[in-house]
C-alpha cells in the first residue's frame, strides 16, 4: 500500500478529500455523533460545517512559521530551534486548528516574519530600513538626485530645487529630461541649456509616486500634506509592503481611526512591495552641529547624501551610535543584521580573529582603528549605469558578424537611441527567429 504522506497526493485538491470525509462523517454519524460535531470556527462552517473538517481545511500560515516562541529555553535543541522561529502568541496553552486565532497573534507574527527579511540600514546598525515607497524614502531619492544634476554647468540653486520639487515631481510619477528643459526655460528664461548628472540622459530615476497615488485619489487630499497625519501614512505604507494577507492588512487600517470606510476601501486594493537601504532614524534622527537632519540638509542645500553624511559632525554621531550597539550585542548579533553579503561577513569574522591574536601579542593593546579592503574587479566603463539596452549592445558588438547582421546591431542602436526598449511590451523591435535565439 502506499503511504498516505506521499507527495502524489498532492495533485488532489483538498475539496475532494474534504467532500469524500463529509460523506463518511454523515454515514458513520448515526452510529458515532461525536463524529458529526459542528465546527467551534463559526466563519468556516459554510466550507467546512464539522469539526474534523477543520482538521483538513487548516493550514498553519506561512508568516507564522514554527510554532514555538524565539524565547530562551534550558534545552540546548530546543534553544537551536528558536533561533529560526518569530511566532508571537496571544495566549499560553495547546495550539489546535479549533483555537489558533485564539492563541496565536498572526499580525505580529507577519510583521516579524517579513522584518527578518528586510535588510538593515546601511549606515546605522540595527535599525530598520524604510519601505521603498515610504513618502519619507522618496523624497530622500528625489532631492539627492536633484543635488547631483547640474544645469549648463551650475547646480541648481536651493530655490530653484525647492520649485522643480513642488512644480514637477509632486505632479508627475516620471519627470522626463525634456520636462525639465522646458520648465526651466519657461520658469528661469535660459535660451541653452545642458543637464548633467542624470544616471539615465532621458530622466529621473525616483519620484514620489506613492505621493501623487494617494493625491489622485482625491480622498486625502486635507491630510497628505499635513505633518498631523504623516506618521499615519508611513505606517499605512509599511503594512501594505509587509502584509501580503489582505485581511490582516485591512485589520490593520481599522485601527487608524480617521480613515474612512471608502479610503480603507481604496488603500486595501494598493500593494507596494520593496524596501530601502536607509532607516528613518538615519534620516530624521541624526542632526549636525546646526540641529538640521538629512532630509532637511538634502532640501536647504545643494549636497548630496554622501557629502552629508561623511560630514565630521553626522559621521561623528552615527560613529557613536553604532559603537553603543556593539558594546551591548555580540559581534555575530551584529554581523547577522549587517547589511552586506555573506562573503563578506565571513572576511570581517576572519579578520576580527586576526586581530585577537594580534591583540595577545602585543599585551592586550587594541587597536584603536580596524580598516578591511574589499577586492573589486576594475570597471572598464565609467557610466553611471548601464541600461538593458545598453548591455545587449555590448553583448553584440562582441559577436561575429556571421551570427548577428549589422543591420540587428544598427536596429539595436535605434531603439535604445529613442528609448524604446525600456517596456519591452511596448516595442515592435522586429527579428528573425535566429536573431531571436540570440537575444534571449
Amino acid at each position: 500500500m502506499p503511504k498516505q504522506r506521499s507527495d502524489e497526493n498532492g495533485v488532489i485538491p483538498f475539496q475532494l478529500n474534504q467532500i469524500e470525509l463529509d460523506k463518511i462523517i454523515e454515514n458513520q454519524g448515526k452510529y458515532y455523533p461525536f463524529l458529526k460535531e459542528i465546527n467551534p470556527i463559526k466563519a468556516h462552517r459554510m466550507q467546512a460545517p464539522y469539526k474534523l473538517d477543520e482538521l483538513i481545511r487548516f493550514r498553519v500560515p506561512y508568516y507564522v512559521g514554527p510554532m514555538i516562541e524565539p524565547t530562551n529555553s534550558s534545552y540546548p535543541q530546543t534553544r537551536q530551534n528558536q533561533s529560526f522561529a518569530w511566532m508571537v502568541r496571544k495566549a499560553k496553552g495547546r495550539i489546535t486548528p479549533w483555537n489558533f486565532d485564539e492563541k496565536v497573534d498572526r499580525q505580529k507574527s507577519a510583521n516579524n516574519f517579513i522584518k527578518r527579511l528586510t535588510t538593515k540600514d546601511t549606515y546605522l546598525f540595527g535599525e530598520d530600513v524604510l519601505p521603498a515607497n515610504s513618502l519619507l524614502y522618496q523624497k530622500y531619492t528625489v532631492l539627492d538626485e536633484l543635488n547631483k544634476i547640474s544645469v549648463n554647468g551650475k547646480k541648481l540653486s536651493v530655490s530653484v530645487k525647492q520649485e522643480l520639487y513642488e512644480d514637477l515631481f509632486k505632479k508627475n510619477n516620471t519627470v522626463s529630461a525634456k520636462q525639465l528643459k522646458n520648465w526651466l526655460i519657461e520658469n528661469q528664461k535660459l535660451p541653452y541649456i545642458k543637464i548633467k548628472g542624470l544616471a539615465d540622459q532621458t530622466k529621473f530615476n525616483s519620484s514620489l509616486s506613492t505621493y501623487i497615488k494617494l493625491k489622485k485619489s482625491g480622498l486625502f487630499v486635507d491630510k497628505l500634506d499635513s505633518n498631523e497625519f504623516r506618521d499615519d501614512f508611513e505606517k499605512i505604507i509599511e503594512w501594505s509592503t509587509i502584509f501580503e494577507d489582505k485581511q490582516i492588512y485591512i485589520q490593520k487600517l481599522q485601527t487608524i481611526d480617521w480613515l474612512t470606510a471608502k479610503q480603507i476601501q481604496f488603500l486595501q486594493n494598493i500593494r507596494l512591495q520593496g524596501w530601502g537601504r536607509l532607516s528613518k532614524k538615519l534620516l530624521t534622527a541624526i542632526v549636525d552641529s546646526n540641529g538640521q537632519n538629512i532630509i532637511e540638509q538634502l532640501w536647504n542645500s545643494q549636497q548630496i547624501f554622501m557629502s552629508i553624511v561623511n560630514k565630521a559632525d553626522i559621521k561623528g554621531t552615527i560613529t557613536d551610535a553604532n559603537q553603543d550597539l556593539m558594546h551591548s550585542n555580540s559581534m555575530e548579533d551584529i554581523l547577522s543584521e549587517a547589511y552586506t553579503s555573506p562573503a563578506n561577513k565571513k572576511m570581517i569574522r576572519q579578520v576580527v580573529k586576526v586581530v585577537h591574536d594580534i591583540q595577545k601579542a602585543a599585551s592586550g593593546q587594541a587597536p584603536k582603528q580596524i580598516a578591511i579592503e574589499f577586492a573589486r574587479e576594475s570597471r572598464r566603463n565609467s557610466k553611471l549605469s548601464q541600461t538593458r539596452g545598453h548591455k545587449l549592445q555590448d553583448i553584440y558588438q562582441k559577436i561575429s558578424g556571421d551570427i548577428v547582421n549589422k543591420n540587428l546591431k544598427d536596429k539595436l542602436a535605434e531603439y535604445i537611441k529613442n528609448n524604446q526598449l525600456s517596456v519591452w511590451e511596448k516595442t515592435s523591435f522586429q527579428m528573425n527567429k535566429n536573431d531571436q535565439d540570440f537575444l534571449f
